[in-house]
């Protein structure tokens, strides 16, 4: 008796043979050295809209970036959710995880003290991929990126770097950081703890309004 397959099952099926096999020659795909399988997902990150190139296929423009690492190989590969699927040679998983991302985003999100608490707790693995995360260039040529509502400007004066940290609802300017650094990934790195600390004390000011 043939079983029936399940919607998922059927997408993914369908998924599979275009997503493979429209992509297999493309690329890194029919590059040799370069692993095939075996690897991991560390992070996913949403640009808004396409923007980049996936770094597999070398064709797809995509949205939603899959940060994979691979033990034999020394950089990290941004992708889209298709060749993540068969890079980790398990697309149904693949394919639940950008369902559930896309999910998410769509839905709007309470600043609850609890919704906060599961940011803070995760920033520590994001951090860990700050540097190798996709910064976009503004047309007076700045880097910025977003995160977890705020808009984070990196700008170079006289040989050094320092940021800015703007609100992505209302375009105003939340911080505009005093200190200059070295080099742009110290920058970035202070930009990203910055917004650490925000969060940690809309966090604490939450907690004490519902104590009040």
């Amino acid at each position: 008796m043939t079983r029936k397959l399940t919607n998922i099952q059927e997408d993914v099926k369908i998924n599979k043979h275009e997503g493979y096999y429209s992509t297999k020659k493309r690329g890194k795909w029919s590059v040799a050295g370069i692993p095939h399988k075996g690897w991991k997902c560390s992070y996913v990150e949403d640009l808004g809209e396409p923007m980049i190139k996936c770094q597999m296929c070398e064709s797809n423009m995509i949205r939603y970036v899959y940060h994979m690492t691979h033990e034999d190989f020394p950089e990290v590969l941004h992708v889209g959710g298709v060749c993540a699927g068969y890079m980790e040679d398990d697309p149904e998983t693949a394919w639940r995880r950008d369902r559930e991302l896309k999910r998410q985003i769509a839905r709007p999100k309470r600043w609850t003290s609890q919704y906060l608490e599961f940011m803070i707790k995760n920033r520590h693995l994001l951090r860990e991929q700050w540097l190798s995360m996709v910064w976009r260039t503004s047309e007076k040529g700045n880097l910025y990126i977003s995160d977890s509502g705020y808009r984070i400007i990196i700008q170079q004066r006289f040989g050094r770097w320092t940021f800015i940290v703007a609100d992505e609802q209302n375009d105003s300017f939340v911080y505009n950081s005093k200190n200059k650094f070295p080099t742009l990934d110290e920058a970035k790195l202070a930009a990203y703890d910055h917004i650490t600390s925000i969060l940690i004390e809309i966090r604490d000011s939450i907690s004490k309004l519902r104590k009040n």
